[in-house]
């Protein structure tokens, strides 16, 4: 595998300096308190969006750099915790799951009897009797009136938050319920390595109707508050890896054990698949942590903690050295508290740090977005509006009424083409590439590979950066290109990667296409695909057999050769490049390039801010973040559509994306998909280069008619390939 190349895994990385004061162009009112209360209602268009809260871009670095861990990115994530990150319902188990703002008898799922659940194992559950199976659960009762609930999936190697779960759990909390006046209190654990981590993405790749999400968001959420709200201690002992819908489980007991051992891991990753927790973890978590505490170390960004670390966050109240140790220290709290409740749910309860609405958090929250815009790259970009929204709405209401906040929220999040566009590229192409990679290990060599994505990263990244730089020498404000590229979507606006890279090696890599064959390299997990795209992206020009030059149909070339040549601005390491620097640090655009390239008549975009300057993402928390960009940007000339902008930077990316496809660069379709995003930052959104022209208006007819009208303007650079044409001809997406 050629050695990574550590100028574009840096420039791929979204830095920890704070983004400008002024990058929010709009406003925001605070959410209205009057919130939905009644859980009839599915969501719709009128569903409940904050367009308060946004906090301050230099708080969001500074608390994320002192408290919490980095956060693997989805594409890091392994198939097996992809698969099981976030939590999901069956569509077919909640026609009369409706919940009420409280959690009476009425409003309970119903429950089918011990008898009827899978693996229905039975035994006395009394002291001296052996466990009894209830579905996925083993329940045991001690001496002391304590029961042992033990999570153990007999068909999976770890538990997840499915169909079954949901059953065995139904009918669990019904068995509480019926025997609480002879227990003392309840210890929920796990038989397996892990404790639970999440569901099966192919359930949540199947919700298409926001009603069905929102009905089922509802019915687990449900359940988990009858646990909390028993009337007896509960408390979970965390053996392992507690992950999305496992950590919900934890939240909702009133006290939290964890094994202080290397396999533990804490976090609700949701939001780096582009979801969001859907069983009172939003609630929960702010509650626990503070709304600020929560959004930026916990919700946002996905983070997962040592056990240590979230003892420390507050997520887990005790550890201990040895998995022994687990039950009997639950069991040791609940009879030290024989009646407690959440503490959300003791009357006076004050939420850490105080309500979106008290005058310090609400300075801080004034420009989160902007902070989650530049901290929080790819799919947690699709998902944080929508997290941030229900935290700082839900955290003004009580805790039911919050819940149905959430729910909708989730419903509204998990059935918008974003976030399926993101679970298809991170669970199934990923699963594919991956699989076709263990096939290929059978052939010559017996080594699994992820098909030589370094020429494909290449060629991407090389339009990208050329298309960039042709818009400055159009006489483009250079604000106004880094916001297209930022408000498009991809991980890296152009102008700063150019620097990030030398003009130099953008200028060669724009200029040459490269042709290459079976390359090997391991991607067994989904962290080694994207280790494996980052570290074979571009590092130097393309050179050696089979290196074609190719030159390009507008002004990119004459544009790098005035920086490097007539001006001497080569990029960072040079100290100057699109971007002034002072002590290594970016200090602003460069003022020379309006001089030399066109007149910006809104001036300069104040300084390194204008690299990232976003409006308010939360005016659209779950759409298409490139499709509608909210506040004029920075710097927009009068006769430019700034939206061309943006698709001009898509199309030319896909296209020859196409190109790679059809001479064979990359072998498959879910393989163009994954190293479009893991390698060249293509935006998450999209689901990968070939899924946007799939999805594009109109389908491959549509994105086939705008590429010419494209090409008409701009040149033929965008000309749609035949081979595109005959496909948007015969109506055959990529698949």
């Amino acid at each position: 595998m050629p050695e990574p190349s550590p100028a574009l895994a840096t420039a791929l990385t979204p830095e920890a300096e704070p983004p400008s004061e002024t990058a929010p162009t709009s406003e925001a009112e605070p959410p209205s308190k009057a919130a939905p209360t009644s859980e009839a209602e599915p969501p719709s268009e009128a569903a409940p969006r904050s367009e308060a809260a946004p906090t301050s871009g230099a708080a969001l670095a500074s608390e994320a750099a002192s408290t919490s861990e980095t956060a693997p990115t989805p594409e890091a994530a392994s198939t097996s915790e992809v698969a099981s990150t976030s939590e999901t319902a069956s569509t077919s188990e909640t026609a009369s799951t409706r919940e009420t703002a409280s959690t009476s008898e009425a409003a309970r799922p119903p429950v089918p009897p011990p008898s009827e659940l899978a693996g229905g194992e039975r035994g006395s559950g009394e002291p001296g009797g052996e466990a009894e199976r209830i579905g996925m659960i083993r329940w045991e009762r001690d001496a002391d009136g304590i029961v042992v609930l033990t999570l153990d999936d007999p068909e999976q190697p770890a538990n997840t938050t499915n169909a079954a779960f949901r059953r065995s759990l139904g009918a669990v909390v019904a068995r509480l319920e019926r025997e609480r006046a002879s227990l003392t209190g309840v210890v929920v654990t796990s038989a397996k390595p892990t404790f639970a981590t999440g569901a099966d993405l192919r359930e949540l790749a199947e919700l298409a109707d926001p009603r069905a999400a929102f009905e089922l968001a509802t019915a687990g959420r449900v359940l988990l508050r009858r646990l909390e709200t028993l009337g007896r201690p509960v408390a979970a002992a965390l053996g392992g890896a507690a992950l999305g819908g496992g950590l919900e489980i934890a939240l909702a007991c009133h006290h939290r054990v964890a094994l202080d051992a290397p396999g533990t891991q804490l976090g609700l990753p949701e939001a780096t698949l582009g979801l969001m927790p859907s069983g009172g973890g939003v609630v929960r978590v702010v509650r626990l942590l503070g709304v600020l505490n929560a959004l930026v170390n916990v919700l946002l960004q996905g983070q997962r903690y040592s056990a240590a670390r979230a003892r420390a966050l507050g997520l887990v109240d005790g550890l201990v050295a040895t998995r022994d140790e687990l039950v009997p220290a639950a069991k040791a709290w609940i009879r030290a508290n024989p009646a407690p409740a959440a503490r959300w749910d003791v009357p006076g309860y004050q939420i850490p740090g105080g309500g979106p609405a008290s005058p310090a958090l609400a300075t801080a929250l004034a420009s989160l977005p902007a902070g989650l815009r530049r901290q929080a790259a790819g799919a947690a970009q699709v998902a944080g509006p929508a997290i941030l929204a229900a935290a700082v709405e839900g955290a003004q209401l009580d805790v039911d009424t919050a819940g149905v906040v959430e729910s909708r929220y989730f419903a509204e999040l998990v059935t918008s083409q974003a976030s399926k566009n993101l679970v298809q590229a991170f669970f199934v192409d990923m699963g594919r590439v991956v699989a076709e990679g263990a096939a290929s290990a059978d052939g010559p060599g017996g080594r699994a590979r992820f098909e030589a994505p370094k020429a494909f990263v290449d060629r991407l990244l090389g339009v990208y950066l050329a298309e960039a730089a042709a818009m400055v020498g159009e006489g483009v404000p250079a604000p106004s290109v880094e916001q297209a590229g930022v408000q498009a979507g991809f991980r890296s606006s152009p102008l700063r990667l150019c620097d990030e890279l030398t003009l130099a090696t953008v200028r060669a890599t724009a200029t040459a296409t490269a042709t290459v064959g079976a390359v090997g390299g391991v991607a067994a997990t989904v962290a080694e695909a994207e280790a494996e795209a980052e570290a074979e992206a571009v590092a130097e020009a393309p050179a050696g057999e089979g290196a074609v030059a190719t030159g390009q149909d507008h002004g990119a070339l004459a544009v790098l050769d005035r920086m490097a040549g007539e001006f001497g601005r080569s990029g960072r390491a040079a100290g100057a490049g699109f971007y002034e620097y002072a002590d290594g640090r970016r200090a602003g655009l460069w003022k020379g390039l309006r001089e030399h390239f066109g007149k910006d008549a809104d001036g300069d975009g104040g300084g390194d801010g204008a690299a990232n300057p976003v409006g308010n993402p939360i005016a659209n928390p779950v759409g298409n973040p490139a499709a509608n960009p909210v506040g004029n940007p920075v710097g927009k000339p009068a006769g430019i559509a700034f939206e061309e902008l943006k698709e001009r930077l898509l199309f030319v990316v896909a296209l020859r994306a196409v190109d790679c496809f059809d001479e064979g660069v990359v072998g498959s379709v879910s393989a163009v998909n994954v190293a479009s995003l893991t390698g060249a930052g293509f935006p998450a959104w999209t689901g990968g280069a070939l899924r946007y022209v799939n999805g594009y208006p109109g389908g491959l007819a549509g994105f086939v008619a705008r590429a010419g009208a494209l090409a008409t303007r701009h040149g033929a650079r965008f000309t749609p390939p035949a081979s595109l044409v005959e496909r948007a001809e015969r109506d055959e997406p990529y698949a």
